[in-house]
C-alpha cells in the first residue's frame, strides 16, 4: 500500500531517521556550512549589482561554486549530482534549451562512470581514476527528461545528437573521460529510442 505524506511530513520522517541512525548532527553542520556561503554569495551579488540578488540567482551561483570545488578535488560523482541539481533548476523555470543541454551533459558522465576521489594526488589516481566504466549507466528518468524536453522543443533526434555532441565536446577535451562524445551517443541513442517505443506502445494501447 502506497501512503501519500506532505511534504512536511516527509521532511519530519527525514529528520526522525537522521536521528536514529546518528547523521543529524553531521546533516545540521552542512546545512549551516551551506546558509553561510549562500549569505557570502548573497553579499557579494548585492555589491556587484547594486540590489538584492534573487534566491534563483545566489542559487544558480552556489552550485557553480559546489562544482568547481567538487572538479578541483576528482569528485566527479558530485560534480554530476550537481550538474543535475541545476539541470533541474533551469527545467522548473522553463529555461528547456539549457535544461536538455545540462541533462545531455549528466548523461555524458554518467556513460563514463564518475567516481568521488577526494582530492587524491597524482599517484593514488593512477591506481584509482577518476572515471571507471564498471560504474558506468545512464539513469532512466533523465534519459526520459531528455527524450520529454526534445518534443517539446520540436528537435529531431539528429538535432539532439548535435546539442549533445557539442556541448560535451567543450567538456571531454579538459578532462579525463575514457569515452568520447561520439562513442557515448550511440549508447544513449539506444535508450532513447526505448523511450520513444515505449511511448509509441502506450499512445497506441
Amino acid at each position: 500500500m502506497r501512503v501519500l505524506v506532505t511534504k512536511v511530513q516527509a521532511e519530519t520522517v527525514d529528520e526522525q531517521w537522521r536521528i536514529v541512525t546518528g547523521t543529524q548532527e553531521a546533516y545540521l553542520a552542512r546545512q549551516e556550512e551551506e546558509n553561510r556561503a549562500k549569505e557570502e554569495i548573497r553579499s557579494r551579488l548585492q555589491q556587484k549589482f547594486g540590489k538584492e540578488a534573487s534566491e534563483r540567482d545566489v542559487q544558480w551561483a552556489y552550485l557553480n561554486k559546489q562544482r568547481l570545488q567538487h572538479g578541483l578535488k576528482n569528485n566527479w560523482g558530485l560534480y554530476r549530482n550537481t550538474t543535475f541539481q541545476m539541470a533541474e533548476q533551469v527545467r522548473k523555470e522553463k529555461h528547456l534549451k539549457t535544461a536538455l543541454a545540462l541533462y545531455l551533459e549528466v548523461c555524458f558522465y554518467d556513460l563514463n562512470g564518475p567516481e568521488n576521489r577526494g582530492g587524491l594526488d597524482r599517484n593514488w589516481l593512477k591506481e584509482f581514476p577518476p572515471f571507471d566504466l564498471k560504474s558506468a549507466f545512464l539513469a532512466p528518468a533523465i534519459v526520459s527528461w531528455v527524450e520529454e524536453i526534445s518534443v517539446q522543443l520540436k528537435l529531431s533526434l539528429e538535432e539532439v545528437k548535435g546539442i549533445f555532441l557539442e556541448h560535451n565536446n567543450k567538456i571531454y577535451k579538459g578532462l579525463a573521460f575514457l569515452r568520447a562524445p561520439e562513442i557515448c551517443w550511440p549508447l544513449l541513442q539506444k535508450e532513447l529510442d526505448k523511450v520513444i517505443k515505449n511511448g509509441e506502445n502506450g499512445q497506441a494501447s
